[in-house]
C-alpha cells in the first residue's frame, strides 16, 4: 500500500566514544610568502677587535722640490794667524845711457847699483846673496851683450838684445860672498842711442 507519513523525529543521543586519531595527511603546498616585517631596534655596538698585523711597506714617493735657502749664518771667529812666510828678496837697478857711433866693442859700457855707467868698469861692494833673474830693457831697439860682473870677472847671468828691447836671463844664479864686488858690463854690436835699465833679484 501507500508509504506512511513519517514519524516525528527522536529525540537526540548520547555523544559516543572518541574513535582513534586517523594518520597524517601529506603536507601541503607552502603559502606565499608574508609581507616583511618592520626593522628591528639597532643592537648595541659590539667591542673593538685585536688590531692587525702591519702591512708591507708602500714604494717612496717622489723628491719634493727644494726648500727655500735658509738665512745666513753669524760670522764665525778669526781664525789664528798663520806662521810669518819667508823674507822676500830684494833687487838691485841700475841705468846706462850709451850714444855709439859705429856699435864696436870700443864702446863698451860700466854700469853699477845707483851709479851711471861709465866707459871703465865700476865695482861695487855687495854684501853676501844669490844674484838671479837679469832683465833688460832698451828704450829703442838695440843689439849688444849684458853681463854682470863679479870681481871684475863676467859671470854666467848674461842675456844679449838682437835688434830687440828686452832680453832676460832666468836660469843662471851667481854666489856673492861679503866682500865681493859687482858691476854690470854692455857691449854693443850696432850703433844706437839709447837708455837701458838692467835690473836683478838679490836673496
Amino acid at each position: 500500500g501507500a508509504t506512511g507519513i513519517q514519524g516525528a523525529t527522536g529525540a537526540k543521543g548520547s555523544t559516543g566514544v572518541q574513535g582513534a586519531t586517523g594518520a597524517q595527511g601529506l603536507q601541503g603546498a607552502a603559502g606565499a610568502t608574508g609581507v616583511q616585517g618592520s626593522s628591528g631596534v639597532q643592537g648595541a655596538t659590539g667591542a673593538k677587535g685585536a688590531t692587525g698585523a702591519q702591512g708591507v711597506a708602500g714604494p717612496s714617493g717622489l723628491q719634493g722640490p727644494t726648500g727655500p735657502a735658509g738665512a745666513t749664518g753669524p760670522k764665525g771667529d778669526t781664525g789664528a794667524a798663520g806662521p810669518t812666510g819667508p823674507a822676500g828678496g830684494g833687487g838691485i837697478v841700475a841705468t846706462v845711457d850709451y850714444n855709439t857711433a859705429d856699435g864696436d866693442a870700443d864702446d863698451v859700457a860700466y854700469a853699477g847699483p845707483g851709479i851711471a855707467a861709465s866707459a871703465t868698469e865700476i865695482d861695487v861692494p855687495i854684501g853676501a846673496s844669490t844674484i838671479t833673474s837679469l832683465h833688460i830693457r832698451s828704450s829703442v831697439a838695440s843689439s849688444g851683450s849684458f853681463t854682470v860682473m863679479k870681481n871684475g870677472v863676467a859671470t854666467v847671468l848674461t842675456c844679449t838684445l838682437n835688434y830687440a828691447t828686452t832680453c832676460e836671463d832666468l836660469t843662471d844664479t851667481v854666489l856673492f860672498n861679503d866682500g865681493d864686488t859687482i858691476a854690470f858690463r854692455f857691449v854693443p854690436t850696432s850703433a844706437s842711442s839709447a837708455r837701458i835699465v838692467l835690473s836683478i833679484r838679490t836673496s
